[in-house]
């Protein structure tokens, strides 16, 4: 069932006169013609004229004029992103929130339409509003009761690169121990550099319980073969279930996870772990993120003294301009602590992490990321074979470019450079790593 034409209309004449429209600056003529189309219903001509005025990109009044026009002419996902970017600006604009959900409807995505449609009703809108929202939330819910509530995604990539240290060995060619220095002469500790070939997936059902309510299960793998290095060959199997909440401005998820990592062939560790999450619109282009997690790692026999539990705690806020590019600069913060199950402190630690990120969107196809990331770690007791409590300064740098292909094909290529200064020389070691990936989405 969908909401016929005559509805719309009267949601839209009704919006124009009981919620208003943004006061738009005093002569940009461009502003003024565009929402004089719009105002007068002639939508497709708004949006044609919209694409011209590339000059008013980034503009908070363009975005609206923008999406309204492109919703209503049938350009659904340039309208939709077009009045998140207005909103995340000026969140009190209901009636952007309102033609949002409208165009959250027409896609299919009946959870967001129903929170943005009741968000519009808290605020006692005209009766013609509320009259013709409830007929699309009649309609989703006929819909809903028709059509099962589960959905699934998945998705396969291809990569290929160059990685100047599989193992991260050392560069070091003497190693100083309680006894004095010694030269490195285990093969297993120094640096290995390989091409590599990788192989990712994964796939994740949902069900939605109610408008707040999911839950879920996913599986992923990880294939990594290094021709030059085959030793150190990996694959990574890992599966996972729980259950999402969406509540005002937040959206929280609890996740019960296994995995199991695989080094030639051989098994190496199974991680165990229980996280939570929380992810937050904090209004004004602001979000900001936490995460909780308890983890359990059980070693092969071989190396079974490393077995541990691990509890970390984090979180982050993120900033994104409404302007071209859409800059965005997150800083996050990181705390672990990991407490070795053999009574083992030398392999006892806890890890500070910070990292700094910016994004760019220099159109809708591409992409840009970078980020600078910082991790202490210090150990609880000193090793005996080096007579010193082991610790450790990690840098971390990388830049990525995506480009979407289409609606199924997204390309990226990536460059990681990673230092890690420790005053135990074994584990000092320098990293970089160039990848091009194509992944598809199912």
């Amino acid at each position: 069932m969908k909401p016929p034409f005559l509805f719309k209309q009267l949601l839209l004449a009704s919006c124009l006169a009981g919620l208003g429209a943004p006061a738009l600056a005093a002569g940009d003529q461009g502003l003024t013609d565009l929402r004089r189309l719009v105002e007068s219903g002639q939508f497709d001509a708004a949006y044609q004229m919209a694409a011209t005025q590339t000059g008013l990109l980034g503009s908070t009044h363009y975005d609206f004029l923008l999406g309204l026009a492109a919703v209503n002419s049938g350009h659904l996902a340039q309208g939709v992103l077009a009045l998140e970017r207005h909103l995340a600006v000026v969140p009190a604009n209901d009636r952007a929130r309102l033609e949002l959900a409208k165009g959250y409807y027409e896609l299919g995505d009946y959870f967001r339409a129903r929170q943005e449609f009741e968000f519009v009703l808290r605020y006692n809108p005209p009766q013609g509003v509320q009259a013709s929202v409830q007929k699309y939330l009649d309609a989703m819910q006929t819909r809903e009761v028709i059509t099962s509530r589960a959905s699934s995604r998945s998705y396969l990539e291809f990569g290929l690169g160059r990685d100047s240290n599989v193992n991260a060995g050392t560069y070091k060619s003497q190693i100083d121990l309680i006894t004095g220095t010694v030269p490195l002469v285990d093969p297993a500790s120094s640096e290995a550099p390989s091409a590599f070939a990788q192989v990712t997936g994964g796939t994740q059902w949902l069900r939605r319980v109610d408008a707040g309510l999911a839950i879920f299960v996913g599986l992923d793998f990880d294939l990594k073969h290094n021709p030059q290095a085959t030793q150190y060959n990996s694959f990574n199997l890992g599966a996972y279930a729980g259950f999402s909440v969406a509540k005002g401005p937040g959206l929280y998820r609890l996740t019960l996870s296994d995995g199991q990592l695989r080094v030639n062939g051989e098994k190496y560790r199974n991680t165990l772990s229980v996280t939570g999450e929380g992810q937050f619109n904090l209004g004004q282009g602001y979000s900001a993120t936490s995460v909780v997690q308890y983890a359990e790692l059980a070693h092969a026999q071989v190396n079974a003294t490393r077995d541990a539990r691990m509890l970390t705690l984090g979180g982050g806020v993120q900033k994104t301009w409404q302007s071209p590019w859409r800059p965005s600069v997150g800083v996050q913060v990181t705390y672990a602590k990991e407490f070795n199950l053999h009574l083992r402190e030398d392999l006892s630690r806890h890890a500070l992490t910070t990292r700094l990120s910016l994004a760019a969107n220099p159109t809708e196809r591409v992409s840009l990321s970078a980020g600078l990331s910082r991790q202490q770690s210090t150990f609880e007791a000193a090793d005996i074979a080096f007579g010193t409590v082991r610790d450790d300064a990690l840098w971390s740098a990388d830049v990525g470019v995506n480009y979407l292909w289409d609606r199924h094909w997204l390309l990226r290529a990536d460059v990681q450079y990673t230092d890690n200064e420790s005053n135990q020389g074994l584990y000092s070691y320098r990293r970089s790593l160039v990848g091009l990936r194509s992944r598809y989405l199912f």
